[in-house]
């Protein structure tokens, strides 16, 4: 009679493969490597990957009461390796997500520490890199921060001297409302791409420094009769200094407008104010600051996590022996 740990062992095993594994004959005669197992180092859920002889010790990640969950971008096992979810003794159900376009090659153990239930899954989240952030369309869902954020709009600027913004219109769960803006800015050769991350300052107060007197009603006609920028404004109780103007084209869905832009940014440069004037009188105001697009991370929009308790993926044995496996395949408007 086998005991508990195997059966979860082999069950688990046995999930894996069906949620991804290629022919696994392949995975039995491949010599490159005992196993590939791999974790974002940057992901809020990254675990550490050590090896000891053939067995791999997956060292756990978040740890929420009595579950423990991480991310690995990606998990294969080779030539009869095992590798090793360690947990600590409070843990009942440990939670492993693969990265979606990854594929499961097994042909080893795969334990989970004690007692412990370990859930291997395809998952919905990965680190995002800059192109696949660019790549973002209305219905995706990024993480940044701990907040999951539905991209509800796009949009694109230019000027005649290529200075270039693409613009990603965000909502919170709570209908928070941000941007995420990546800046193309030729001026800056040796490094002219930044990312930005950006909300609307409803009914701002713009000041010149010494003056009580909000520029906001004035401002846009000044903007449309290009005169020079106030050289230092005070708003959020912050001191900006002018940087640079640029007067160009937006264009969304709906169509494209001109569209003038004053750009300040505070002594220490951490935070940015930006002025937009369109037509008819439009201004809006926003404080950014620049992020690191690596730190957020990208959630399958049409995807659900692919998990199975222990006892649902044992019934999958007899589709295994069978040989059965399957391949799981803006204008800005509004008030922030």
């Amino acid at each position: 009679m086998q005991s508990i740990n195997t059966l979860k062992t082999v069950a688990i095993t046995l999930l894996a493969l069906t949620l991804g594994t290629q022919n696994p004959a392949a995975a039995m005669v491949n010599n490159v490597a005992n196993a590939q197992i791999t974790s974002y180092g940057t992901s809020p859920s990254s675990i550490a990957v050590t090896q000891q002889s053939s067995t791999f010790n997956i060292i756990r990640g978040t740890q929420v009461r009595e579950k423990a969950f991480d991310s690995l971008k990606k998990f294969s096992i080779f030539n009869g390796s095992t590798s090793f979810f360690t947990n600590g003794a409070n843990i009942q159900n440990n939670i492993s997500t693969v990265a979606v376009k990854s594929v499961f090659n097994i042909n080893g153990l795969i334990h989970a520490n004690l007692t412990a239930n370990l859930f291997l899954a395809a998952g919905t989240q990965s680190v995002a890199h800059k192109t696949q952030l660019e790549e973002l369309c209305p219905g995706d869902h990024v993480k940044y921060q701990g907040v999951e954020w539905g991209v509800q709009a796009y949009g694109t600027y230019k000027d005649p001297q290529g200075y270039q913004t693409q613009e990603w219109l965000l909502s919170s769960p709570d209908n928070q409302k941000r941007y995420l803006q990546k800046e193309y800015n030729p001026e800056i050769p040796k490094d002219p791409i930044h990312w930005y991350f950006s909300e609307e300052i409803v009914e701002a107060q713009v000041l010149e420094p010494g003056n009580s007197n909000n520029l906001i009603p004035s401002v846009w006609r000044d903007m449309q009769d290009k005169k020079t920028p106030q050289h230092e404004l005070n708003a959020l109780n912050r001191t900006y200094l002018f940087d640079f103007q640029t007067s160009g084209t937006y264009s969304d869905k709906d169509g494209t407008l001109p569209r003038i832009t004053w750009d300040y940014w505070d002594k220490d440069h951490k935070w940015n104010l930006e002025l937009e004037a369109f037509p008819d009188q439009e201004l809006h105001v926003y404080s950014a600051q620049e992020v690191n697009p690596e730190i957020f991370s990208i959630l399958a929009s049409s995807q659900k996590v692919k998990t199975f308790p222990i006892g649902k993926a044992i019934l999958a044995t007899s589709m295994i022996a069978g040989g059965m496996v399957m391949r799981h395949k803006a204008k800005r408007t509004g008030n922030l």
